[in-house]
């Protein structure tokens, strides 16, 4: 098993407190200042300067709302490998534009291997959601083959992965 335990520094130059602070935030971006200062045992003046720095260095990035999807109706989770019919730079940027376009289409990786692309779709429950979930993949450009792997249940869902 992993140490709990917080190395001294990170090679990007956050320390432990950073750390702290960075877990608590990943947690509940929400948290008031004063709290937050409580929970990592420093004032809330050198805590709003640790994530004013954060924020400058690009370490934090924004905060966002964790939606819940379904809530929202999107209850059907596949994962696909995509291989392209050519894997021209043309070709790519299509396809690329097209995945960033569509909104059920969650997170796309380029991968390395037999298949171009790693794809996550969630999207709303239906009849065929696999036939649902192949068609959509089926109409963005220069798909040539598509393994499709549906998700029956979610075992973790991490936050953003920390030092």
């Amino acid at each position: 098993m992993r140490s709990q335990s917080l190395p001294r520094t990170t090679a990007c130059g956050t320390d432990p407190i950073d750390l702290r602070i960075l877990r608590v935030l990943a947690d509940d971006g929400r948290i008031p200042m004063m709290r937050l200062a409580e929970q990592v045992h420093l004032s809330a003046t050198a805590v709003a300067a640790r994530v004013h720095r954060l924020q400058h260095r690009g370490v934090i990035r924004g905060f966002r709302a964790r939606l819940n999807p379904h809530k929202l109706g999107l209850s059907a989770t596949a994962f696909a490998r995509v291989q392209l019919d050519r894997t021209r730079l043309a070709v790519m940027e299509r396809f690329a534009q097209a995945v960033r376009e569509h909104p059920w289409i969650v997170e796309c990786h380029l991968i390395a291997g037999a298949f171009d692309y790693l794809v996550k779709v969630v999207l709303p429950c239906t009849e065929d959601a696999d036939a649902d979930t192949r068609a959509l993949l089926q109409e963005l450009p220069g798909v040539r083959d598509i393994q499709l792997d549906t998700s029956t249940r979610q075992l973790k869902q991490a936050r953003q992965q920390l030092a």
